[in-house]
């Protein structure tokens, strides 16, 4: 089975006539993900599964009970019910609202929804589905929503579903091979507005944009158009905050998810080494000896990070174009030809300097949080609270800050994360 992401529907609230609302099907590793259903998904899932009973569905994720994310479930559920009634449970992963309207739609028969679907409550976990750990997020919207990612030994997957603003929506989307991000825009459709006096909690595409940035995620799918949107101009705003590659979400696109193999150049000849090799090489240890980040402005960003470090430049070469600082014996270097990177920096208290960042006009996309607890060596000093933040520098480019401390002795934390550094806590 080919590694990609089917799209079944891209719009918000109602189907544009020819289209479908959320929906999206990920096939990796032999396993095949349904990622919500909203109105007139259901007959596209068929024909793309081809089979009028879903046969070939291993899972189903919806995200949260607004109709334009789930009602073809029901739908989903009446084509097992009475066309293969006797085929195993579904695994459903799902807001408790999702399974409560799914029930509604039954006359309240709860053991039939539940003799199709094995639910399992969303936000929570973590949840092992496939080859794939499933985390999930509580995001802003007017309902209970989660946000899901769905992360392999090599992809990584991630989904909003419908959300406001949220410092979250980085760690979800943490160095995602594909962020798919709900762009509704509403406000390209002059009048509209939010239910009764209740703030906005949709995103526009420029904040789909930021929120890729922000995750120093890959690639960006933007998707819940407003039916009437401008599409381009929704992918243009995008791309004003984020470099990757920006998709639309169009019905019946396929993005393709196999990562490329690594290639290594001995001499002249090039070897290409399988993720899944049990090819056992002699290898020396190796360190990391240099980290580039672009910088437009060398002048500018060299002023930024002397403030960030406390350091002054170790050597500059202009021309080129180039500026090093000497980290604990990585070099940083700045580069006008560099590519725009996440960089990680170790400091002596990450809430500390963040407010002395602040002080000093520095843009701060994320505010301190615990990310991970060692209970071992492995990733950090054991027995300690990982602390993180992002600064933007004056580049735009994203800036992560890190630090470690014994459990309660840097302030309480919204959560802690139980996964790796870098990667985000379940709520």
């Amino acid at each position: 089975m080919t590694s990609r992401l089917v799209v079944l529907g891209s719009c918000g609230a109602w189907p544009e006539p020819g289209r479908a609302c959320s929906g999206f099907v990920l096939e990796h590793s032999g396993l095949r993900i349904v990622l919500d259903l909203g109105y007139g998904t259901l007959s596209r899932l068929l024909a793309h599964l081809g089979s009028s009973v879903a046969r070939g569905v291993d899972a189903v994720v919806v995200t949260h009970k607004h109709p334009d994310h789930m009602l073809d479930l029901h739908g989903l559920f009446r084509s097992r019910w009475f066309g293969d009634p006797g085929a195993a449970p579904i695994p459903l992963y799902a807001p408790r609202g999702v399974v409560q309207r799914l029930q509604g739609l039954e006359e309240d028969d709860a053991e039939a929804i539940l003799r199709v679907f094995d639910w399992h409550p969303l936000p929570a976990g973590p949840y092992d589905v496939g080859p794939f750990r499933l985390t999930s997020w509580d995001l802003p919207h007017y309902v209970p929503n989660a946000g899901v990612r769905l992360e392999s030994d090599d992809l990584v997957v991630a989904y909003t579903g419908d959300t406001g603003h949220s410092p979250q929506l980085a760690e979800l989307g943490r160095a995602a091979d594909l962020f798919i991000v709900e762009a509704t825009d509403r406000d390209q459709q002059g009048g509209t507005s939010s239910p009764g006096d209740m703030p906005n909690m949709l995103l526009t595409s420029r904040a789909a944009g930021e929120a890729a940035s922000a995750a120093g995620a890959q690639r960006l799918l933007l998707t819940h158009f407003w039916p009437g949107n401008n599409r381009e101009r929704s992918r243009a705003d995008a791309q004003e905050a984020f470099a990757g590659e920006v998709l639309l979400a169009e019905e019946g696109l396929s993005i393709d998810l196999q990562r490329n193999d690594v290639g290594i150049n001995v001499g002249s000849a090039p070897s290409v080494i399988p993720r899944d090799s049990s090819v056992s090489m002699k290898v020396p240890p190796v360190n990391v000896a240099q980290v580039a980040q672009h910088a437009d402005d060398l002048d500018r960003a060299t002023r930024f990070y002397s403030v960030l470090t406390g350091l002054e430049p170790a050597a500059s070469f202009d021309p080129p174009g180039l500026v090093f600082f000497g980290l604990g014996g990585v070099r940083l270097l700045l580069d006008r030809a560099a590519s725009s990177t996440l960089i990680y920096l170790h400091v002596p208290d990450v809430r500390e300097r963040v407010e002395e960042l602040r002080a000093a006009g520095v843009d701060v996309a994320t505010e301190p949080h615990v990310i991970f607890q060692h209970e071992d060596d492995t990733l950090g000093p054991a027995g300690t609270d990982e602390w993180m933040a992002f600064v933007r520098d004056t580049e735009g480019n994203l800036v992560g800050l890190v630090s470690h401390h014994e459990p309660g002795s840097a302030g309480t934390s919204d959560g802690a994360a139980t996964e790796a550094p870098g990667r985000p806590s379940p709520t």
